[in-house]
Formats: structure tokens, C-alpha cells, sequence
């Protein structure tokens, strides 16, 4: 069967009950591992070769299914579990090997099951935590076949509370412009039917000075968002790090909201880096029609950085504050109201 056997020990151990009774071996040439068990029976010991498993049940964490071939020795420790020391050269003077422990996967002890004091050992220097370097062999892993999970996303609680409070009704925003293509005329036989005082220019209106909308990780949002208007044929942001509800309440009712909800300040819901900084210190009393008719610095002039753009939550719902001071009976300003002077 081989060419020097190399004695081993039978097991006694509590963690792998089908390998209790077996005295397992191995052949120092050949690294073949073998077992006999006797049969109570007819009391005949019967032969088999360990073979190491190919298939998934291998794959448990620590597990590895090949080593090096040249045994030198076994041992087991105190609670019966069995150990081999092989080498990668055939010489028991290889300056260098591995210890291995014999382990069956496909019949474990119970949990808690198996329980021993390790028997205290005087060393000289310094305890070396145990790190496998071995790896599974010709086992395709399920874990490489899983998708790696997403990253946990973090909330604002604020936010999720005033989403919770907003109507339904937000998804309206000014529309964006949109690139046409011109069409040769169609002739129509319907002439005579238009209506007067319109003309025919084409599928989509002009967006007029001061249209706003609002921007959400470069995606068009309902009701909250960083705003960006519309000057002059072009898009930019509204960078002030003064930026009041007031302003909040501008942009909010031109979207057709009835509340502002928070006023954002500081890139809240990002930087628009791609567009020009339009507007800057922006006054709104909060009964202009569009922040163009608000006091401020000039369309194109600012002092700030696209690390201050505004933004704006919006809702339909009555803030949590104003709807208190409403219970309560008390008058509250409101900056929707216009000066009686």
C-alpha cells in the first residue's frame, strides 16, 4: 500500500463522532492518509483511504482541502482531536512544514456540545495568534458568486419627517428646456380654425426670466432640492451663505407649494460646479413673484463659491411650528402678508 508508513493514533475525540473508534494513518512517500476501524462483529479491520473532500461541504470558513505530502508524524492534544505534521520535501529534516488537524465536515458535535480545560503549557516566548495561509483547492466558492452588499445609507431624520408631512402634490417643478429640432412647415387645411392672438411657434413655451427648479444628485427633485434659475437663456445656482426662509418661500410658492419648509444653506444638497453662479446675496419680504425681483447683487456678480449654494424644502402641509403656534391661538407673523404702510 506504500513505501513507510507513518503510525498515527485512533480517534477519541468528542467534535467528529464518525471518526470515533478509527486509527488513522498515512504514508510518509506517497501522502496517502488512510483509516482502519474493527468490526465489533466479526472483529476484522476494515480498510479505508481518507479522501479530501471536492465538493461544498468544504467550504466552511478555515477549512482547506489539500497538504503537503510527505507525513512526518501525527499527534492529538488533550481532548482526543487528531493533528499530522507533513512537509514538501521527502526529508525529515526539512527545514520547514505545516501542522494540520483532521477535521470531517459532513457530521459535526452539537453546539456546546464538547467542552475541555486546555492544560496549561510554560513557553518562553511570546503566545503567535494562529493565521491559516492555506486555501481551498479546485472548490469554487459560493462567496464569489454573491454580490457585495450594498452600503448601509444614512437618513436625515429631519428630512424623512417633513416628507412625511408634505402632500403628494410636489412634482411640480418648472419644466427644464429642451433642445428642438427644426421642422420643415406643414401645410394644414385647417387654417382658418386657429384662434386669434396665437401663433404657431412650436411644441415647447419659452421659459421666461426667473424660472427656478430644484436639483437633487443631478436628478430633477419635487419638492426639495439645490435651486437653479433660469437667466437669460442660461441655468446657474443661487449662491448665498445668508439665504433666508423668506428667499425659501419665494421659490417654494413659484413652484406651486403653499410652505417653505427649511431654507438650505451650504451646498445642503450639493454643489452645481457645471453651471455659473447667477445670483448672490438675495433679499426676498417673501411677496415677490421670482428672486429676480428680490433685491440683490447682480445677475453674473457674487462673492462666493459653489461651496454656499441655496436650496429649498417645500410642502403643502403647514410646518409643525406655525401649526402649534395655530393651536395655541396665537397670532403669528406671517411673511406672506404685505405692509399696510
Amino acid at each position: 500500500m506504500g513505501k513507510s508508513v507513518t503510525g498515527g493514533y485512533v480517534y477519541r475525540g468528542c467534535e467528529h463522532p464518525n471518526l470515533n473508534g478509527m486509527y488513522i494513518f498515512g504514508d510518509f512517500m506517497s501522502g496517502r492518509l488512510m483509516s482502519l476501524k474493527e468490526d465489533k462483529n466479526s472483529g476484522q479491520w476494515k480498510y479505508n483511504e481518507i479522501c479530501m473532500g471536492m465538493g461544498q461541504t468544504c467550504t466552511f470558513p478555515g477549512l482547506i482541502n489539500n497538504y503537503y505530502p510527505y507525513i512526518i508524524s501525527f499527534a492529538e492534544d488533550e481532548s482526543g482531536e487528531l493533528y499530522f505534521m507533513s512537509t514538501g520535501t521527502p526529508s525529515a529534516t526539512s527545514p520547514s512544514g505545516v501542522i494540520y488537524k483532521v477535521v470531517d465536515p459532513s457530521r459535526r458535535a452539537p453546539p456546546r456540545h464538547c467542552h475541555y480545560d486546555t492544560l496549561p503549557v510554560r513557553v518562553k516566548s511570546n503566545v503567535i495568534q494562529f493565521v491559516p495561509q492555506e486555501t481551498l483547492f479546485g472548490v469554487e466558492l459560493l462567496a464569489k458568486n454573491k454580490p457585495e452588499p450594498e452600503p448601509t445609507k444614512t437618513y436625515d431624520w429631519l428630512l424623512e419627517l417633513l416628507d412625511h408631512l408634505s402632500d403628494r402634490g410636489r412634482a411640480l417643478t418648472t419644466p427644464i428646456p429642451i433642445r428642438t429640432t427644426t421642422r420643415p412647415p406643414r401645410s394644414s387645411k385647417r387654417k382658418g380654425r386657429r384662434r386669434k392672438g396665437k401663433t404657431r411657434t412650436g411644441n415647447i413655451s419659452e421659459l421666461q426670466n426667473g424660472a427656478v427648479r430644484l436639483i437633487k444628485d443631478e436628478f430633477m427633485q419635487g419638492d426639495r432640492g439645490r435651486v437653479e434659475i433660469y437667466i437669460h437663456g442660461e441655468w446657474g445656482t443661487v449662491c448665498d451663505d445668508l439665504w433666508s426662509m423668506k428667499n425659501a418661500e419665494v421659490v417654494c410658492r413659484q413652484l406651486g407649494f403653499q410652505y417653505a419648509l427649511k431654507a438650505a444653506r451650504n451646498s445642503e444638497f450639493g454643489e452645481g460646479r457645471e453651471l455659473r453662479i447667477l445670483l448672490d446675496d438675495v433679499h426676498c419680504n417673501g411677496t415677490e413673484s421670482n428672486l429676480l425681483n428680490c433685491t440683490h447683487a447682480g445677475v453674473g456678480n457674487h462673492n462666493c463659491a459653489h461651496y454656499e449654494d441655496a436650496g429649498v424644502i417645500c410642502g403643502n402641509t403647514r410646518p409643525i411650528a406655525e401649526a402649534s403656534k395655530s393651536a395655541t391661538g396665537r397670532k403669528e407673523p406671517s411673511g406672506l402678508q404685505r405692509d399696510k404702510s
